[in-house]
Formats: C-alpha cells, structure tokens, sequence
C-alpha cells in the first residue's frame, strides 16, 4: 500500500510539473512569437525585397551596357570607314595633283636653273 500511495503521489506531481512545464512553454514562445520572430521575419522580407530589387536593377543596367556596347561599335565601325574613305580621297587628290603638275611641269619651258630661282624668289614675293 505503501507504495501505491507513494506512487499516486508522484504522478500527480509529474503531471503538475508537466502542466507547468507546457504553460510555460506556451507562454515563452507567444513572447518570442512577438519579440523575435516578427522582426525577424520582417527583416528577412525587406532584404528579399531589396536583393529582388538589386537582381533587377543589375539586369537592367546589363541590357543597358549591352545597349551602349553596341552602339559604340556601331559608331566606331562608321568611324572606321568615315576614315578609309577620307585616306582615299586624299591619296586620290593627291595622285590628281601630282598627275596635274607633271602636266604643267612638261608644257613649261626648260629654264636655266638661275631663271627658274628668280621665277620662284618672285612668284613668293608676290605672294
């Protein structure tokens, strides 16, 4: 008898303990439901926001660059052949002139190479 009275004792106190133990717990996790958790989860969304926020941004700036890329060589291609086809009117002028004083230079007379310097003092002194 003895020892189911010693029994019956001890499992009342079990199961107070328990009670207490499951209040308490109860209570312990509403407090961290409302002093932790909240922030934490809404901390956790503004920076899942912000790193959608920056995915996009950086996407953005992508196409952007991609954009300008390309329009840069677009202009640096028409540069290119902007200046392929100034060289060749150049050496064409050039190869004009040349072809137009070798003319003028045949149709002259032969001068003395005195003559032709006082032709040459006079015609930069006019000038």
């Amino acid at each position: 008898m003895f020892v189911n009275s010693v029994l019956a004792e001890s499992n009342s106190l079990y199961i107070g303990d328990l009670v207490f133990y499951i209040v308490t717990f109860i209570i312990l996790m509403l407090l961290v439901k409302h002093f932790a958790w909240k922030p934490v989860t809404d901390m956790m969304k503004k920076r899942a926001d912000k790193i959608a926020n920056d995915i996009d941004n950086a996407a953005r700036s992508r196409e952007s660059a991609e954009k300008m890329a390309a329009k840069r060589q677009a202009e640096l291609q028409s540069s290119r052949q902007e200046a392929a086809e100034i060289v060749s009117n150049a050496k064409s002028l050039g190869k004009l002139s040349e072809h137009r004083l070798l003319k003028q230079r045949k149709k002259m007379p032969k001068l003395s190479s005195n003559k032709h310097k006082k032709m040459l003092s006079k015609h930069v002194a006019m000038h």
